[in-house]
């Protein structure tokens, strides 16, 4: 009898340690945050364009012509002075042969009407013809000498030629463009926007510029040139945005996009991540904020959404912290911890 109730005292001790319930650990459960930031109070503007130098001289020749030679191919580099082109001189030479020979006996001619004048051979009348007739003579010397100079393409400045649009033994006429030239190392981008984006841009507009050759970049450019009036055939705007800094490999001709920033658009509006938002539509959403260390749902107001953070109706206080990772399993109050 001894045996058997010690036994089930010790049965009773065993079944009383391990059938007892321990108190369950509250789990906390962990999520990042981010910092709710200021932004302008209109979306960004965004544009394509293409790359340009800042000066690009279409060069050519003030007479018709068949063009000797060309000295240049491109991408060479070109010095000031530095004769580029050059057309055929014989026709050219003659017509400058003939204006001084017509200019020469026109001057003949007045010399000797002054000297009849005198003896009354000939009238006032006649030799005012003779000084109308040396002037104009004098005048054709003076074009055919200037179109003379002219008849070679010579660079303006020192630069780099971007593209060679004749050919030697290619007649031109005058006013083709046969070289076109940068001379200069600063870039811009050259694009077009609708008549509602063009309304809402001002001439030093930030702008941040990304191209296809150099997609882990970003450059920095401002608005610098609007246009007066719309391309007839597209009916957009173009403008015109110098990047503050170039870059070895810009060439003119790469594409490129700008979101163009205007500052002046209003009182600036509270930005938050687009992760932050939890559930919603175009005009409201919700999202978490952490006080403390309690998450707290709210609904927000949603202005517009650009790039990857949306803009809200109704400013947050600044410094406020709004739950990105893990937010769409919280619930209202429920407590959190915070991971880098």
């Amino acid at each position: 009898m001894r045996i058997m109730l010690t036994t089930l005292v010790l049965g009773i001790a065993g079944c009383t340690a391990e059938g007892t319930a321990q108190p369950a650990q509250t789990s906390v459960r962990p999520v990042r945050v981010a910092v709710v930031t200021s932004g302008p109070a209109m979306p960004a503007i965004v544009a394509y364009g293409v790359l340009a130098a800042h000066d690009e001289p279409r060069l050519s020749f003030k007479v018709s012509g068949v063009i000797e030679r060309i000295t240049v191919r491109e991408g060479d580099a070109v010095r000031p002075g530095q004769v580029l082109a050059e057309l055929e001189q014989t026709e050219i030479v003659a017509a400058v042969a003939q204006a001084r020979s017509a200019h020469e006996k026109s001057q003949r001619d007045l010399d000797r009407g002054r000297r009849l004048i005198i003896d009354n051979l000939i009238s006032a009348s006649d030799l005012s013809d003779l000084q109308t007739l040396e002037e104009t003579a004098r005048a054709q010397l003076a074009a055919t000498e200037y179109n003379a100079r002219h008849s070679a393409i010579r660079a303006t400045a020192p630069g780099r030629v971007l593209r060679r649009l004749a050919e030697e033994r290619e007649f031109v006429n005058g006013g083709t463009t046969v070289i076109a030239l940068s001379t200069s190392d600063r870039f811009v981008l050259r694009a077009s926007v609708t008549g509602p984006d063009f309304v809402r841009l001002h001439l030093g507009d930030v702008a941040t510029i990304r191209l296809d050759a150099f997609p882990n970049r970003e450059f920095r450019g401002r608005l610098t040139e609007l246009s007066g009036a719309a391309d007839a055939r597209t009916g957009t705007f173009p403008i015109e945005i110098t990047l503050e800094q170039s870059q070895p490999g810009f060439a003119s001709g790469l594409i490129g996009r700008a979101r163009i920033v205007n500052d002046t658009a209003g009182e600036p509006r509270t930005y938050v991540p687009l992760a932050a938002l939890v559930e919603g539509d175009q005009a409201r959403a919700m999202l978490f904020t952490l006080v403390g260390n309690v998450a707290r749902s709210s609904q927000v107001a949603v202005a517009f959404v650009s790039s990857d953070s949306a803009a809200l109706l109704e400013a947050l206080p600044a410094g406020t912290q709004v739950i990105t990772q893990g937010a769409p399993f919280l619930r209202d109050g429920e407590r959190v911890r915070v991971v880098p």
